[in-house]
């Protein structure tokens, strides 16, 4: 499944910085947190195995030496080439139906922008297991083509509809998130629990993955809020959310710090 931060594996909040897999499974029905899910109503069967399964996914991940990290770096080469497939053939689609220049320019600037996220991601997923510098380059030559796919289908799209030659769409800034930068003060989420609902301004208790934990994650001191919206949204997708005023909101309650 996608990636999503949970109390599970906080070990790979950035602010730990472990790379981390959460090994996730169920059967289609949330049965857990409940008032029915009880210890009297486990099945001790089903705890021996999951306790098996949980210590040898622990110790093969603890354990591994160059050839297991060499093996697990292929497997998220092989995964790269599928993600950044994956992203382009989603903007290929809007791409054939487009009817309109702005359409068409928005979507060539969105069809790079996901194939570099795609290629910086996935590329440092392999590095967390092993630097295949070549197979890296492969890969970063696999994401050039897939940009011209999508330049190439774009031009085609307006042939068809008699646009002429589009140029890619350039966002438009915003000048005061450019000048914040958000320093985190402590890992994981932050939930609110401990600020009155009267005073929380309408704002999110980010208690789980959304767009809010996203946002927080991606802010490392470094970078500023304007680059965190863009990461945010090439992560989740486009969003309507007031990140200036959230990040503000919880800069004014000390819950994170600006830099000065």
């Amino acid at each position: 499944m996608e990636h999503r931060s949970s109390t599970d594996n906080y070990l790979g909040d950035p602010s730990i910085g472990i790379p981390t897999v959460m090994p996730h499974g169920g059967y289609g029905v949330n049965a857990h947190h409940n008032s029915h899910d009880t210890p009297a109503t486990v099945d001790p069967k089903s705890l021996r195995d999951m306790m098996v399964m949980n210590a040898a996914y622990t110790y093969f991940i603890a354990s591994a030496g160059p050839p297991e990290k060499r093996w697990m770096a292929e497997l998220a080469l092989t995964r790269g080439y599928q993600q950044i497939g994956a992203s382009t053939g989603k903007i290929l689609d809007q791409i054939s139906v487009a009817e309109n220049a702005d359409s068409l320019s928005r979507l060539l600037h969105q069809g790079r922008e996901r194939v570099d996220y795609s290629l910086e991601r996935e590329s440092q997923a392999v590095r967390s297991a092993w630097d295949l510098k070549p197979g890296l380059a492969d890969l970063a030559v696999f994401a050039q083509q897939q940009k011209a796919r999508v330049q190439l289908a774009v031009q085609d799209r307006a042939t068809v509809l008699g646009l002429g030659t589009i140029q890619a769409f350039t966002p438009a800034r915003n000048p005061e998130a450019e000048k914040i930068v958000v320093r985190r003060k402590r890992m994981g989420t932050i939930t609110l629990d401990d600020l009155p609902q009267a005073q929380r301004e309408g704002y999110p208790a980010a208690s789980f993955w959304g767009v809010p934990v996203s946002a927080l994650y991606w802010c490392d001191g470094k970078r500023n809020l304007a680059e965190v919206v863009r990461l945010t949204e090439l992560e989740m997708g486009p969003q309507q959310f007031d990140f200036v005023g959230y990040f503000k909101f919880l800069e004014k309650h000390g819950y994170v710090e600006f830099v000065r």
